[in-house]
């Protein structure tokens, strides 16, 4: 199982993988060629091919770059009430190149980060924890 497994990480995080025979041969040719591969195939069939499962931080930058995307270019966004609201305070934004920005998306982070740590809150979703805590910061600021 450890040499299939470095095998498949050396394919995933190396730009040059080593070659099987190089696995083989750390190993003091204890596996053939044949048993190293029928073993990653029994890996990454057990872990239905997902090596990379998505994470709470990739939610966050996807449902981040979602809304700044959304109250920027969407016409609801401009017609609701809110929006004036928001115009005359300043958009509630997260990836912009400006200070309040990184500030609001640092709290978002630092906020998954607390959560992450709790055992208890692995029961739920990664990302609807992540649209929880955007939804709670971006009322947050907008003080309603």
């Amino acid at each position: 199982i450890g040499v299939a497994a470095m095998y498949i990480a050396s394919k995933q995080e190396e730009i040059y993988s080593p070659k099987i025979i190089d696995f083989s041969k750390s190993a003091d040719n204890g596996y053939s060629l044949d048993q190293i591969r029928e073993m990653e195939l029994l890996i990454l069939t057990a872990l239905k091919w997902d090596l990379a499962p998505p994470t709470h931080y990739m939610w966050a930058n996807y449902y981040i770059m979602a809304w700044d995307y959304y109250i920027e270019n969407s016409e609801f966004a401009v017609i609701h009430p809110l929006a004036e609201y928001m115009y005359q305070h300043g958009i509630v934004n997260f990836k912009q190149p400006d200070e309040k920005s990184y500030l609001r998306f640092r709290e978002v982070m630092q906020m998954i980060d607390t959560y992450v740590i709790d055992i208890q809150m692995h029961q739920y979703q990664g990302r609807m924890l992540v649209l929880a805590i955007l939804y709670l910061v971006i009322l947050s600021l907008i003080h309603i």
